[in-house]
């Protein structure tokens, strides 16, 4: 064989055999991403037949000895299951503590103690699971051994443009399969959380049958409640860490038509997504009408989960406070305020973190220098 093995390989059958093993990785992400989401929708469909099981036992038993039995009997198994399973944990525990004789109020801290040692316990062993996992996994190609060698002087000279358009293709459509894998996160995260605040919804309608608003309906309530709110804000979180990568990909592939058009300048009227990575670049690649960020805001999932959480996080201080001895209606009055305070804040947040976010990519071919650089 010979000693170096590009000599007899085409610089196309290369560039081919990477873009298959590009797509192949890029199909194995897919199934990956698929899997999570979908064992964690199986764990919180189970979660939400739990909470509407346990609700409709608390009715017919007012939660007795027969509701502390089935409650045994069914959350272990959803912890098994779980993902939220420091808030499993927790209940269980507390149930385990009322049942031998400590009492609610020390039954409720037992439980409360016990979930945030579970959730601490996992979140560390989170991080050195992925820690260990990554560290074997040695760098070959590491920023810090190519610091020192040198680029060619110009990369077009010695490659031909078809090869550049099919490496450019190749990472086109890579942006493209991320930015599929970046919604159908978003989306699936949303149904999930929106599952959970309607299994509570309908499991809190049952208590409240049950119990006619009575002391049992604020326990259940600020038991079922913190869970939903603690999934709202997780997902939040990821929303809008979605939205920011969605600015990144946009931006890359923006970058690439500039690259077609470096290529075959002639294509350009065909062209009716931008090819400038400044942000008006990147408005037309959105559409029309989406340079209004008030509207697109107020369109945004994220903004939708804000409010949800918001109104969960003033029904919970509500009820804290109408169990402190405030009244109904102050209780109400200082439900809506948190909740009207909270909105506010979590749009503006959202507002600020996506700008942070754009404001991270500088711009290498925006509409302005490139104007400059033609009348230079």
């Amino acid at each position: 064989m010979p000693t170096d093995p590009h000599l007899d390989v085409s610089e196309a059958v290369r560039i081919q055999i990477l873009a298959t093993e590009h797509w192949s990785l890029l199909a194995t992400r897919s199934i990956t991403y698929g899997a999570i989401y979908s064992r964690a929708t199986i764990f919180l469909t189970v979660v939400s037949a739990t909470v509407v099981a346990l609700a409709l036992v608390a009715r017919a038993t007012r939660f007795g000895d027969g509701f502390t039995a089935f409650a045994l009997l069914v959350l272990p198994v959803a912890l098994f299951v779980g993902v939220i399973d420091a808030a499993l944990a927790g209940v269980v525990g507390g149930l385990v503590a009322k049942v031998v004789g400590a009492g609610s109020e020390l039954s409720v801290l037992i439980g409360a103690a016990m979930t945030s040692v579970v959730v601490a316990l996992l979140v560390h062993a989170d991080r050195r699971m992925i820690a260990r996992g990554r560290g074997r996994l040695e760098p070959r190609f590491a920023r810090s051994a190519r610091a020192g060698q040198q680029e060619p002087s110009s990369p077009s000279a010695d490659v031909p443009q078809s090869v550049r358009a099919q490496i450019l293709a190749t990472e086109h459509w890579s942006l493209l399969a991320a930015r599929d894998v970046t919604y159908r996160a978003v989306f699936t995260r949303a149904s999930i959380f929106l599952t959970v605040v309607s299994a509570t919804v309908v499991a809190l309608a049952l208590v409240a049958r049950a119990t006619r608003f009575g002391d049992g309906f604020t326990a259940f309530a600020l038991l079922v409640l913190p869970v939903a709110l603690f999934v709202g804000v997780a997902t939040y979180i990821r929303l809008i860490e979605a939205r920011i990568d969605d600015f990144w990909l946009l931006s890359g592939m923006n970058r690439l038509r500039h690259a077609y058009l470096e290529i075959a300048p002639g294509l350009e009227p065909y062209f009716v997504t931008g090819h400038h990575d400044d942000e008006q670049g990147l408005y037309e690649t959105y559409g029309p009408g989406t340079g209004s960020r008030f509207y697109r805001l107020i369109g945004e999932t994220s903004t939708l989960v804000a409010v949800i959480n918001a109104a969960l996080a003033g029904v919970v201080v509500g009820l804290v406070a109408n169990a402190a001895g405030t009244g109904s209606e102050l209780s109400l009055f200082i439900g809506a305020v948190v909740t009207t305070v909270l909105v506010v804040s979590l749009v503006n947040t959202s507002r600020r973190l996506i700008e942070r976010g754009r404001r991270l990519l500088e711009p290498r071919f925006a509409r302005q220098v490139e104007t400059a650089r033609r009348h230079g």
